[in-house]
This record gives structure tokens, sequence and C-alpha cells, in this order.
């Protein structure tokens, strides 16, 4: 007899048992009656390929099938999604996100009667499992990043041994003058930020499994080269966003094996207090993208990043090959760090799955904003349109910035070990509040909370990773390597990429350099 362990269906709620206590409410479930000819299929292949192409109410009918299929119908993830899709950030998180996405939809009925389900769902026990770890099991007594005293390196110095040859460090003692570190822990954050609406990484996604109607309809149209365009409304709707209020509470009670991150681009936007409570250090302060683009025609550059134990970031490199600092104000991060060229085999075949989706992707963004422009020309908002904007000249595959992979805690069960095993390891290090770290460009790196963390991150492109920067732009972003080179002639700094120059492109850049181009577009985006 085949089982697999999961939680029963008249399981008491574990949320303030103990680990230990809530394993004894486990109990075996017989495959084979519960699936009939499904057993074929692994638990893995039913939840994450079969199951998501339900609707709830194909969701509760399934449940009813057997205890089997209600276990598996109970994926925390799955409703997670339902209640951010219905719900977005108004929700507020109780026992787990059946529970939740049940009592938001009665609240949301205004039914006066209290809501009848006051059960706990499960999920498989491995999941289940991944999110009771202990944290502590995560952390690490040494580090194979060096760590330095801040008063101890000057700006020279840092530039000679670290910056100029791309090798991560860690700075310590840097931030003992921010009002971030009293203020950016969760409950005086709560106080002074509690009605501040936050992006986190999550997204509204109408057009996916969980809306099967719409979605086979979408697929059908695709597979028969139909115009997709009456699709558009129902794809991603940009992150959701949340009261910290909520996010808070949320924070203190989850149960996801991958929590809800906040990371937030525009955080000086909704608060501008918080950008009192730090400042740029002295090591970063060179950045060509302030230097030498407005304010609107830089890229995204800082982010607020909050999170609970758990949560975290995939494998992936910042944006644009930019370097990074990340300031961790409370909590610690385990990070994970890979060179460009010396990465574990499951991320070096994610990293080649993914070279041609990203051309793909720019290809269409750049599709996307000549449309956009050419209507916004012939409606007389702009008077002229740049040819090559829109065209890539380098044929060659950018490095995918990101990459489909494990989340941190499962990578870290899972392919952490087999990497060990190729003779693979990442340099890993833990960084702890008040600690500074520099991220190089053309790093992979991951990340885990191990508590409860507040940082503030921001990306730069200085005189050491300018050429990589600029090589990366001109296959993805035509107008802003445009800028870029201009802008690097206006400060006396166009030498730095010389020999990424065409002919054409250094004459446009010496002869232009003063001149702005038609930036209409983006503020009648806008508007």
């Amino acid at each position: 007899m085949t089982t697999i362990t999961a939680p029963g269906v008249s399981v008491v709620d574990p949320i303030n048992k103990e680990p230990a206590q809530a394993q004894e409410n486990f109990k075996p479930i017989i495959r084979e009656k519960g699936l009939g000819l499904l057993q074929e299929i692994p638990d893995d292949g039913i939840v994450e390929i079969i199951i998501p192409y339900l609707s709830k109410s194909e969701l509760c009918n399934l449940s009813l099938v057997s205890k089997t299929l209600l276990v598996l119908s109970e994926d925390h993830s799955m409703w997670r999604q339902f209640t951010l899709n219905e719900f977005q950030g108004n929700f507020w998180y109780e026992k787990s996100w059946k529970y939740t996405y049940i009592h938001a939809w009665w609240l949301s009925k205004k039914i006066e009667k209290p809501c009848p389900f006051t059960g706990f769902s499960g999920t498989l026990y491995s999941r289940w499992s991944r999110s009771q770890f202990d944290m502590s099991l995560f952390d690490i007594p040494f580090s194979h990043i060096e760590r330095i005293p801040a008063e101890s390196i000057t700006y020279e110095q840092f530039t000679e041994k670290y910056n100029k040859f791309q090798i991560p460090v860690i700075i310590t003692g840097a931030l003992s003058s921010w009002k971030a570190m009293t203020n950016w822990k969760l409950d005086s954050f709560l106080e002074k930020y509690g009605e501040v609406e936050f992006k986190t990484d999550q997204q509204v996604s109408h057009l996916g499994p969980h809306y099967s109607e719409l979605y086979r309809e979408y697929l059908q149209d695709k597979k028969e080269g139909k115009d997709l365009s009456k699709y558009d409304e129902h794809r991603k709707e940009g992150n959701i966003k949340i009261k910290f209020q909520n996010y808070a509470n949320y924070m203190k009670h989850n149960q996801d094996e991958n929590p809800i991150y906040v990371f937030d681009s525009k955080f000086a936007e909704r608060d501008v207090r918080l950008l009192d409570e730090y400042e740029i250090p002295q090591l970063f302060k060179e950045d060509f993208f302030e230097q030498c683009l407005s304010l609107d025609e830089r890229p995204l550059f800082r982010w607020l990043v909050v999170g609970p134990a758990r949560s975290g970031t995939q494998f992936h490199m910042d944006p644009y090959l930019t370097s990074a600092w990340n300031a961790l104000l409370s909590g610690r991060k385990r990070w994970l760090f890979y060179p460009m060229s010396h990465v574990s085999e499951d991320l070096e075949e994610a990293i080649e799955e993914m070279k041609s989706a990203e051309q793909e992707m720019i290809q269409e963004k750049l599709q996307f904003e000549k449309q956009i422009k050419t209507k916004l020309l012939h409606e007389g908002k702009i008077n002229k349109i740049y040819e090559d904007e829109f065209e890539i000249k380098d044929n060659a595959q950018p490095v995918p910035s990101y990459v489909p992979c494990s989340e941190p805690i499962q990578w870290l069960t899972n392919e952490y070990y087999e990497a060990l095993n190729q003779g693979r390891r990442p340099w890993e290090c833990v960084q702890y509040p008040g600690d500074l770290i520099f991220v190089p460009s053309t790093w992979w790196h991951m990340v885990l909370n191990l508590d409860d963390t507040f940082a503030v991150t921001q990306n730069f492109c200085d005189s050491s990773n300018v050429h990589l920067v600029y090589s990366d732009l001109v296959k993805r972003s035509p107008r802003m390597a445009k800028l870029l080179r201009r802008g690097l002639q206006r400060i006396g700094k166009l030498d730095l990429i010389r020999p990424y120059l065409s002919e054409e492109e250094y004459k446009d850049a010496v002869e232009k350099a003063n001149e702005t181009d038609d930036i209409e577009m983006k503020d009648s985006c806008n508007k």
C-alpha cells in the first residue's frame, strides 16, 4: 500500500502548537483508493499541473471526491493566489490561505452571520514541513565573503581591492548614524508607517491557470494564431500593494513556505520620510545613471525590502548588470553568490533555457513601446520617432537577469547538496543588522531571510562596471544606451566605453551630448 503523509481531514488548528505536536495530527492517506487511475501521476504533477486549471467551485467539488483529493486541493500557494487575485492587499491573514480566502469572501458579501468555516487547511507534507523549519538551522558559522570594518577602508582602497575586480565584500559598522537602525524594526516601523501601502513581489494574475475558462480560451486562440490583444487587460496588472499594518499581521502569523515579500522601488513616493532615515554610503557615491540621466529616464534603482523568515529571492542578477549595495537594518540574511561563469548545474540549465525567452521578451517590449509612441505621434503629442530606439543592433543574447529556479528554502534543502556534489559550491555568508554588503556586477545571488528583516538596497553604474552596463543596455534598451553614452560624453567619461562604440555611436555622443530627446512619451503615458 502506497501512502503519502499529509494533514488529515479533521486536523485541529496547529498554529498555536509546536511543530512536533502538530505532526501528531498527520496521518497516512491511501493514494490508490483516493486517486483511482490518477494514482499513476506523482503528487507534484497533480498539484502543479492538473489542479491549477480548476476554478474555485471545481476545486470544492473535487475535494468532495476523496480525502486524498481534499488534501491535494488545499495547497497553500493556490489559495494564496485566489486571495491575492480577488482581494489584492485588502485581506487580514488568519490561520491559512484557504481560511483567509473564505473569511475575506464572507466579509466581502457583508453577511452578518459568522463564517461557518473554522477548520485548518493543510497541504502536502513536504511543503508544510518546509514552512515549519527552525530557521536557526540555516545559519552558518563561516563566511566566504570578507568582513571589513567601515573605519578601516577608504574609498580608494575599496575601489582598488573590491569594486575594480567585482568582488563581494561586507562592510561592518557603516550604518551606525542612520535613523533607520532604530526605526526600521517591526513595531516601530508599524507605528510610523502602518497606513502606508507598499508594493509586494506578488502580482494579480487574472490570465492564468486559476481562471480556467479564460485561460483555456486564451490558449486555444494562441494555438490558432488569433489576435490576442483582447486579453491584454487580463494579463499581469502590476504588483499588489498592501497597507503595512496588514502586512505586519501577515509577517507575524504566516505559515507560508515562501512568504510574500515587500519589494518596493517607489517607497520614497509613498512616504518621503523614509528617505530621511538613511543615506547613500560614501563608498557608493559615484553613479552615472544619476549623473547622466534625468529621474524620469533612469531605470528603477532603489528598493525598500521587508520580509519575514523564509522569504527571499531566487537566483538573479541585478538589472542591466549594475552593481548594488544592500544595507540590513534588522534581522539576518543568508546570501549565496555565484560568479557568472561558475554556477550549479540546475542554474546553468535554467540560464540556457531562459536566453531565447529573454530575447523574445525584449523584442516584444520594444515593439509595444513603438506602438505607443506611434500612437502619440499620430495624436500630435510628440514630434518624432527615433527608429534606432527600437532596433537591437547586437544579435548576441543578453544574460537573463532572472531564471526560473527553486525558491531559496527549497533550493537550500535540495539543489544545494547536489551543487556540493558537483564541486560547484556557492560563496556564502550571513549578513547581520548594521552590515552593508557589496553585490558586484555579473554575480548571480540568492537571499534567504533567517528572521523578520528590514533592508534598503540601491543599484548603481560607476567607473568599475559602466562597460558591463553599457554592453547589456545595447541589447535591452537602445534608447537608454544612447542617453547614457551622451551623458558620459557630457561629464567627460565617454572613454570608459569607447571600445564598445561604433564610429556612428561615438560621433552621435560627441555631437549631441548636450541635447535631449523628446521624452513626452513617458510623460503622456504617466498621465
